[in-house]
């Protein structure tokens, strides 16, 4: 699954993450009279990983590393079946049962908009859900009719779905994305213009020829640097200063008082970056760790995350939504966690569960389905990622306003 101001994956230290256990998915597929039906397409959501039931209607999947995943079952005629669960520490079997779909619902759509109106709405639609960025202008939904859009103009909300995979070329990354949309929601009458997506994604590599696959790896590698995923990876690993990360606790503007600002020490103490979050991290095992957020809200409205390693883009600083520094920090990508829930679970390869739990602002909430990579994707040997250098020593600047 994907989630806008999401999501998304993978740890540097891959020898560590390959020697882990792994376990089998299995499943048969029938139609509700529980008859077995062969060559239906079966994958796993956010990965390149597709397989089809044999002629008794059963699939596998292999070498499966603990995680969350979503299994996703399509078949003409019925209707698309999706099950979310967690592999933790044994092999997971599954029967899934078909309904027969009704295709003339599915095709008929009452819609009184016009034509010209679908026009301008859906350009809005592309640019929220691709995004603005240079790899975005080189991504393409080549069935844009399957979108289905409704706009509403009172309180100017944006919603849209699907009920067929768009199709996504994505020519900056060198990927073929299949993605079942079930939710967008473009509220532009939230300050920030709250942007949010869900839905399940498939990967295909495109074929290209040496050239082309160089620059993909390059591309793949510079997007995944710095990205939400990089980010998971390296907190699930407690690594985040050594990967280039640097995360600020931001206090709650009610726990600002005239001492605090008046006492260089303890402004200190609130905006100089945390070594880590191992106050709100627990373990659960050796794959999973819980991130308490409940905990985090108590001292804090949200995270500030820093990649140092790079600056942001023209581009960005052009379109995107930059987030502004309420004291001094050093140079990089800046964006913000805003937490929607009381805790998430973190799993070794990066992924979390439940998806909904965090927005993104700033820099992770530029880049949309343009940047996105398989939850699977690694660095490929020999591409070293770049060394870290020592950061610099934050200094105190100007505080956010508080009160009236």
């Amino acid at each position: 699954m994907r989630k806008l101001l999401c999501f998304i994956i993978l740890f540097i230290c891959i020898g560590a993450v390959s020697a882990q256990q792994t376990y089998t998915i299995t499943g048969i597929v029938t139609d509700d009279k529980d008859a077995p039906i062969p060559g239906a397409t079966v994958f796993i959501g956010d990965s390149r990983k597709v397989t089809a039931s044999d002629s008794e209607g059963r699939f596998t999947f292999t070498q499966m590393r603990p995680g969350n995943y979503n299994v996703v079952v399509k078949m003409i005629g019925y209707e698309i079946l999706q099950h979310a669960f967690m592999l933790q520490n044994k092999d997971a079997k599954f029967r899934f049962k078909l309904q027969e779909s009704n295709e003339m619902l599915n095709t008929v759509e009452i819609n009184a908009m016009s034509l010209a109106e679908r026009k301008r709405l859906l350009a809005i639609f592309m640019e929220c859900f691709l995004g603005r960025s240079k790899n975005a202008a080189q991504c393409k939904i080549l069935n844009t009719d399957d979108i289905k859009l409704r706009f509403d103009k009172k309180n100017n909300i944006l919603t849209a779905n699907s009920s067929e995979f768009l199709i996504i070329e994505n020519k900056a990354l060198g990927y073929r994305m299949k993605y079942l949309l079930n939710n967008f929601l473009y509220d532009r009458s939230i300050g920030n213009n709250l942007i949010f997506f869900d839905g399940t994604l498939f990967f295909e590599d495109m074929k290209g020829n040496p050239r082309q696959q160089k620059k993909w790896d390059v591309e793949r590698v510079t997007t995944y640097l710095g990205s939400v995923p990089h980010y998971y990876r390296s907190l699930f690993s407690n690594t985040l200063e050594e990967n280039g990360f640097l995360t600020y606790v931001v206090p709650n503007p009610k726990s600002f008082n005239s001492k605090a600002i008046l006492n260089p020490d303890m402004l200190l103490k609130y905006f100089m970056p945390v070594g880590d979050l191992k106050r709100y991290i627990k373990d659960v095992d050796d794959n999973f760790k819980s991130f308490n957020l409940g905990l985090l809200t108590k001292d804090s409205t949200e995270l500030y995350v820093l990649y140092t390693p790079k600056n942001e883009p023209a581009d960005f600083k052009e379109r995107g939504n930059v987030v502004y520094r309420a004291f001094k920090m050093p140079a990089g990508q800046l964006s913000i966690i805003r937490p929607t829930a009381d805790s998430l679970l973190i799993s070794r390869s990066g992924d979390i569960t439940p998806v909904n739990s965090i927005l993104f602002v700033g820099f992770w909430g530029w880049g949309q389905a343009a940047a996105f990579l398989p939850s699977d994707y690694m660095i490929p040997a020999g591409m070293e990622p770049p060394k870290i250098p020592k950061k610099a020593e934050a200094t105190v600047g100007p505080l956010p306003k508080v009160g009236n």
